[in-house]
């Protein structure tokens, strides 16, 4: 047995294992000057007193240590000919190759190697997706000082995946995350989310009573369902990004927001920001005017598909109250001059600048026109105020398609996104039901059609409409702006200025 090897063995039995860890952090510096036996002993007498004390982050730590100089170059090289043999470019499709080439990166790469790795093993991104490996390499990534990975392994142990679900664990990764650490107890009181960070997943923080405010960085994109849900002494959130997409159930049971907080939660609840060509962008509604809100703004509800309508078949009422009456359906029976009435009057009810005018007044009660009767009238649009207004055919279709990657809005299958013919028992159903598209819009497809500005067109197909119509490049239908339809309604969206 060595001296140092005798040392620690010594401060182990009369001063315990955190003595012990303090001994071994301090002989670092003189590890290369040992033969590789000293180091391999040494080693491995401090990873059996971790194993003992169950102290699993600083096994890894200690077990993650390089056991040969590799340059970055080296790395890379791995991590491209790994991705190379997976996919089988200009090479046989070797999947024990490229495995072998990750554990390479595994027993050599630096944290950030490591959290890379962790990444696309979590994805599935250029290497066979396995969540346990995944977990793993966020371990050794966050022990090596990655907050990007400790992170991430907190959420996984709080969702269960690649690992057992171990809510205090969760907690003492966040807690490693947290850019305002407590060192002293891993209870978390102020989150604040590492830069790099991209989505709050479901359920990250599920039941964290003792939050009490979340720094988000600009990095976030998206807050995914129930993220904050029942944190409720939670009471302020800050650094938010103006163009994130925040799930409706994403702070359910925060009872307890501040005003600004609050404003935060309203809005982002209600409109998702979609970035256009000119990359200004804009603010789109998340989900289809509902007969609730178009009915306190307009003082009345015109829709077909409503329990007090007489004219609704025995199949029809039956279906509308078992899904909880319509409240939540989407509004319809509107026509085009209804929809920028709306538009206008929640304008000035928000404090925006309306977008429409008739006669160069831009208050409805100034027009000359009665909601849900057939007058005509010439309305203009300011396309650069800050007010509500109807999508242009180019911004729903890019509101709409992704990339060309899907015939439906978010999905190759109708079925997953739109109530149409097949599935709707020919009534419109509750927004937001359906999944969602990649950017967070709801019924993009299908329940109701929506009226654009472009020539008064109607687009996106309804619960009456077949697939076909369902399509997001489908022509869509020309109306007169002063008809009415039970299966057309609206959405709006508010310029980013």
């Amino acid at each position: 047995m060595t001296k140092l090897q005798l040392k620690l063995a010594q401060i182990y039995e009369e001063k315990g294992y955190e003595s012990a860890r303090l001994f071994w952090s301090g002989i670092q510096e003189n590890m290369p000057a040992l033969s590789e036996k000293e180091r391999s002993d040494l080693k491995n007498m401090m990873s059996r007193y971790c194993k003992m004390h169950g102290d699993e982050a600083y096994l890894a730590s200690i077990l993650s240590e390089r056991k040969d100089p590799q340059t970055k170059e080296s790395i890379g090289f791995y991590f491209d000919f790994a991705q190379i043999y997976h996919a089988g470019e200009n090479v046989a499709k070797n999947e024990s190759k490229s495995e072998q080439l990750c554990k390479m990166i595994l027993d050599h790469g630096d944290s950030d190697d490591l959290y890379k790795l962790g990444k696309m093993y979590k994805s599935g991104d250029g290497v066979a997706k396995n969540e346990s490996k995944a977990a793993e390499c966020f371990k050794k990534s966050a022990v090596g000082g990655n907050k990007l990975a400790a992170y991430l392994l907190g959420e996984m142990y709080m969702l269960g995946c690649g690992v057992e679900k171990n809510r205090t664990e969760a907690e003492n990764w966040y807690n490693v995350a947290n850019a305002e650490r407590n060192v002293y107890s891993n209870t978390i009181s102020r989150m604040v989310i590492p830069g790099g960070i991209t989505k709050i997943s479901d359920d990250a923080f599920e039941g964290f009573e003792n939050i009490r405010s979340v720094v988000l960085p600009a990095s976030v994109k998206r807050i995914g369902a129930n993220a904050f849900k029942g944190c409720k002494n939670l009471e302020s959130i800050s650094g938010v990004n103006e163009k994130v997409i925040v799930n409706a159930d994403a702070f359910k049971g925060c009872e307890n927001l501040d005003e600004e907080a609050q404003k935060f939660v309203e809005k982002f609840y209600d409109t998702v920001f979609v970035e256009s060509k000119d990359k200004k962008g804009f603010y789109i509604a998340k989900y289809l005017v509902t007969q609730e809100f178009y009915e306190s703004v307009m003082g009345e509800n015109p829709s077909w598909f409503q329990l007090s309508n007489d004219n609704l078949t025995a199949k029809q009422r039956k279906v509308l109250e078992e899904n909880g009456g319509t409240a939540n359906n989407p509004v319809e029976n509107v026509s085009f001059y209804d929809a920028v009435c709306f538009c206008n009057k929640l304008s000035i009810k928000d404090g925006f600048t309306p977008a429409y005018s008739v006669g160069g007044k831009t208050d409805p009660g100034f027009w000359n026109y009665t909601p849900h009767h057939g007058e005509r009238i010439r309305v203009n649009c300011n396309f650069y105020a800050n007010g509500y207004r109807l999508m242009i055919k180019a911004e729903w279709v890019e509101a709409a398609s992704e990339c060309g990657h899907y015939k439906y809005s978010g999905s190759n299958d109708l079925d997953d996104v739109g109530w149409y013919e097949c599935n709707s028992n020919g009534v419109t159903h509750p927004v937001g039901l359906k999944m969602a598209n990649g950017k967070g819009l709801y019924d993009m497809i299908g329940n109701v059609a929506e009226w654009v500005w472009d020539s008064k067109f109607v687009l996106g197909g309804s619960c009456c409409h077949n697939a076909d119509d369902c399509l997001v490049l489908a022509c869509g239908d020309m109306c007169a702006p002063q008809d009415r339809d039970h299966y057309v309604g609206f959405r709006f969206l508010r310029a980013c200025n």
